[in-house]
């Protein structure tokens, strides 16, 4: 009786494991198109000044991570069908599939980091940019130091790729949780 208890709650994490993965899959690779076409857009025209270089490295850096991230999350899919398999010598053992969640969890962590470093960047050198507009009447005339509307795909771009690793980590959380229980 105990075992048909534990297939049918490995059978219940498998479905989990599959319906997860391809969430946190899709999602990613969605949002990290759409993050990777605002970074570039923001670092290459040529009104964009200094806000997308500024932290531009760690935010392709965390950009690599989250297509890494997005590639474990399709190997939970793969993990689900491992799981779901009838003999029970063929399943991943706990521990494996713990590891395999571990090597997730910190890929997205070193995506979140890389990321927040980037955004830090961009937004001091915007807001030093907001600072130097005009002061007490005196009014530049530099546009350059003028915060430009394609600065802001910058932030958006650090914005797509934050939110992206925060669902890869809650996603990946939840799996963990209900692996050790």
């Amino acid at each position: 009786m105990t075992s048909r208890i534990d297939n049918f709650s490995v059978q219940k994490i498998a479905e989990q494991f599959r319906l997860l993965g391809w969430i946190g899959f899709w999602a990613q690779i969605v949002l990290g198109v759409i993050a990777g076409i605002m970074a570039v857009v923001g670092t290459t025209v040529e009104k964009a000044g200094s806000a997308g270089l500024s932290g531009i490295p760690f935010t392709f850096g965390g950009l690599i991570a989250l297509f890494v991230s997005a590639y474990w999350a399709f190997r939970y899919t793969k993990l689900s069908r491992q799981l779901r398999a009838s003999d029970t010598l063929a399943r991943p053992s706990r521990a494996e599939t713990i590891g395999l969640l571990r090597k997730g969890l910190m890929t997205t962590l070193v995506g979140l980091i890389l990321t927040t470093i980037g955004s830090e960047a961009v937004s001091g050198v915007l807001f030093t940019k907001a600072l130097n507009q005009g002061v007490a009447g005196f009014v530049n005339t530099d546009p350059s130091r003028y915060i430009q509307p394609v600065d802001l795909f910058v932030v958006l771009a650090n914005t797509h790729i934050v939110t992206a690793h925060v669902l890869s980590l809650a996603l990946s959380l939840w799996l963990l949780n209900r692996v050790i229980r």
